[in-house]
């Protein structure tokens, strides 16, 4: 499911009783932005349980080589991080979360890259060294957020590539303008130039009105999905749009959450335990009835994803198993 159907059916639940009455949309207590909030404060959560149980499951490999990107809404550029003569400090993209590996792709002689804590004394002692041409040992760590810092210092250029574990963009909708499609046509219009190539990403779907009236995801509808961004304006979908041609249609491009998709319903269980408890008079029966439709669900979001990955007692930690596996 993508962000705007998860959150037609947590606002259906909340409305409802866990009804899937579409019909019950202009109830305004809980605000888009609120159910939105709830959503991605699940993403993150279920995002820990994921790392916990298989920690490479999120990761992103990047070269230096490679082309630049959008990273959590900014244009990063990999060649950034291609070492370079007299330069240690490096910035790392804005989703890195822990670093995984780095490896020179350089020549034959190539250099070992090993994690170390800046403040050991092997560390120290290689502040103000710089490596020279020969192949070596190379040792880094991570200050701050993402800053990178290499020593002893590179005196040469090399290609690198770094496997990091990366954290979940914050999932937002974008509706501005219109859009133009054509039946049997994989090309979608948009009117606002520009933003197509700064709010849009690979696999983000399509949810189209008309162009009277704003669109609303039905939870059990599919819908296209971005394939390609190919100008300020345009994007390709995967597939040929099925209904009918329309021009100045009203629409939604929603994100779709790395989070398994089989297990969406987990992020419409935590949105639904939110927005139950908000006020100063909780729903505390239906509270209680959403967390358990989320405990019991967890366990085989857990399962699913040891077995998709291959099972690795190094990276898997034992308190989950011991948790749900029991």
């Amino acid at each position: 499911m993508n962000l705007a159907q998860i959150r037609s059916a947590v606002r259906d639940i909340l409305t409802a009783g866990s009804g899937m009455n579409s019909v019950i949309s202009a109830d305004t207590f809980w605000a888009d932005a609120e159910i939105d909030g709830y959503i991605n404060m699940g993403q993150e959560e279920l995002a820990k349980v994921i790392r916990r149980a298989r920690a490479d499951y999120f990761t992103r490999i990047l070269r230096n080589t490679d082309p630049a990107i959008q990273i959590l809404g900014q244009l990063f550029a990999p060649s950034t991080l291609g070492w370079t003569s007299a330069k240690g400090n490096y910035q790392l993209p804005p989703d890195f979360l822990r670093m995984k590996l780095i490896t020179d792709l350089s020549g034959n002689e190539r250099v070992r890259v090993m994690a170390c804590d800046i403040a050991k004394n092997e560390f120290r002692v290689l502040m103000n060294q710089e490596g020279g041409s020969t192949a070596r040992e190379y040792l880094y760590d991570i200050l701050g957020v993402r800053t990178l810092v290499i020593r002893p210092i590179p005196a040469e250029s090399r290609d690198m590539e770094y496997i990091y574990e990366k954290r979940l963009p914050r999932m937002k909708d974008w509706n501005q303008g219109t859009v133009d499609l054509i039946k049997g046509n994989t090309i979608a219009t948009f009117s606002v130039a520009a933003d197509v190539l700064n709010r849009m990403n690979l696999g983000d779907e399509l949810v189209v009105g008309t162009t009277a009236l704003a669109p609303i995801a039905d939870p059990s509808q599919t819908y296209p999905v971005v394939k390609s961004l190919d100008s300020a304006t345009q994007v390709t979908l995967e597939a040929p749009y099925l209904d009918a041609s329309i021009s100045g249609a009203k629409f939604l491009v929603s994100p779709v959450s790395e989070i398994p998709e089989n297990h969406h319903w987990l992020l419409v269980a935590w949105a639904a335990i939110m927005g139950f408890k908000k006020g100063t008079n909780p729903h505390s029966d239906a509270v209680q009835q959403w967390t358990e439709v989320y405990s019991s669900q967890l366990p085989a979001l857990i399962s699913d994803v040891e077995i998709r990955q291959g099972s690795d007692i190094e990276t898997v930690s034992p308190f989950l198993e011991d948790l749900y596996d029991a």
